[in-house]
């Protein structure tokens, strides 16, 4: 608080960052309430969390602004992977960008630390070598899953021979893994919620 209080060295702004600030205990957030109602001047306050439920409204309303931070698109974080890769000099293809993206769960810093991953290693961001390091199972195989597991008649052996296939390639467990966030997101569209990081085309994809 005292630190809060005293004037910057250049009097200019301060700027103190809480991060995870649904972590503060009553107490914690409780101290808080009058500082953040009438800050010291260019006093910036800032409170990130993952669970605004589990902070105190009192504190809540007494913050100017509530700016709410969604996943961008997949077009979106592959037009910034492909900046960074052309800022960087980096040899890049759109498949190996798409599946960065996709073993980012379209998390702008998971997918760069991904990118780093496969630059470290290979190079080149081709999609035979972001598949090899990142160990990723593109979506292309779980759309391929359910078009062989629902129709109303199933050709078993297909559907074996598939997962045959896919086990000769990657490692099931990641193919499990990834299925399960896979599901949940063609649950979320088949139902009409909103769901971060799909496009339209994607959208098109999951419904059908």
């Amino acid at each position: 608080m005292a630190e809060m209080s005293a004037p910057s060295y250049d009097g200019g702004w301060k700027t103190f960052i809480f991060d995870e600030s649904h972590l503060l205990t009553a107490a914690a957030m409780g101290g808080l309430l009058k500082m953040v109602e009438e800050p010291p001047e260019r006093v910036l306050i800032v409170f990130c969390t993952t669970d605004p439920d589990k902070m105190l409204d009192t504190l809540l309303s007494r913050c100017q602004y509530v700016l709410k931070v969604v996943k961008p698109t997949r077009e979106q974080l592959c037009t910034l992977l492909l900046k960074v890769c052309e800022a960087e000099g980096v040899k890049c293809d759109t498949k190996g960008i798409n599946l960065v993206c996709t073993a980012g769960d379209y998390v702008p810093r998971n997918a760069l630390t991904a990118l780093e991953s496969v630059v470290k290693s290979k190079g080149a961001v081709t999609y035979n070598n972001a598949a090899e390091v990142l160990n990723a199972v593109a979506d292309t195989h779980y759309f391929k899953f359910y078009e062989l597991l629902t129709p109303q008649t199933v050709d078993i052996y297909k559907y074996i021979g598939y997962l045959g296939d896919l086990k000769d390639k990657i490692d099931m467990q990641q193919f499990i893994d990834g299925l399960i966030s896979f599901t949940k997101r063609g649950l979320y569209v088949y139902n009409g919620i909103f769901v971060d990081g799909l496009d339209s085309e994607e959208i098109k994809q999951y419904r059908k």
